[in-house]
This record gives structure tokens, sequence and C-alpha cells, in this order.
């Protein structure tokens, strides 16, 4: 069963591999949990890992951004995060981005498929009517 807050497209990380992408220390991405309800990874039982999706990936990663590049403090960057314009968040409108265009490259691909699918055959048929040797 996959959460509301989750696609079938996630993966899903461990604090570990959040830490190694983020560059944020496990203890600090715990810490950020406490101070910011938008940072809620998944826990299949009490007491079990924590799982990070793509989205709790890009809180993480805007969370960062806001207290370290614009220099919020924890409120400020609490503040900011609870406002409800969310897709404006750096780093999530960057995923979604990315989802889209990854999106239309595989209609694009789907496409090509089946004009060279279709162009296998006209070929088939051309070598029908003119014999290999002619």
């Amino acid at each position: 069963m996959i959460p509301r807050d989750h696609t079938r497209l996630d993966r899903f990380y461990s604090i570990g591999e959040v830490a190694k992408m983020t560059g944020v220390r496990p203890n600090i991405i715990r810490y950020w949990e406490q101070e910011f309800k938008e940072l809620k990874p998944l826990r299949r039982k009490k007491g079990a890992h924590r799982l990070y999706g793509d989205r709790e990936v890009a809180v993480v990663k805007s969370i960062q951004h806001l207290l370290r590049e614009e220099g919020l403090s924890i409120p400020g960057a609490r503040k900011r995060l609870s406002e409800p314009r969310q897709e404006e968040l750096p780093f999530t409108r960057t995923t979604i981005g990315v989802r889209e265009m990854l999106k239309g490259l595989k209609r694009e691909l789907d496409d090509l498929e089946i004009l060279l699918s279709n162009g296998s055959r006209e070929m088939d048929r051309l070598e029908l009517d003119f014999p290999k040797g002619m």
C-alpha cells in the first residue's frame, strides 16, 4: 500500500541514503523531523527504520536551502514551509518538472517505436515487391 503523499514512481530511501544525497547528517535530519511537521518519514511499524520518499528528500533539501542559503532561523524556515504555496519549494518544483519531462520522453519513445515498427513492415513489403539482387 502506497501512502497518500507518494506515487508508484517514488523510491524510498534510508536516512543514511538521504544524508548522502543531501549532505545533511542523519542526526540533523532526525532533529528536523521534530522541528518541521512537513518532514514525516514513513515507518511501517513502531520502532521500525525510517523510510524517506522523494517528497521527504525534497523537504530536506528545501529546509537546508532555507537555513543555509537564505539564512533563515528554524522558526523562519518553519513558517516558510507551512505557507500554503508548497509548489514554490525549490526542490519540489524541480522533482515535479523532471517527472513530467520523463513522462513526455516516454511518450516520444513510444511514438518512435510505433514509427519504427511501421517502417519495418514497409521495408518488408518493399522487399517482396523488389527481390534482392535486382
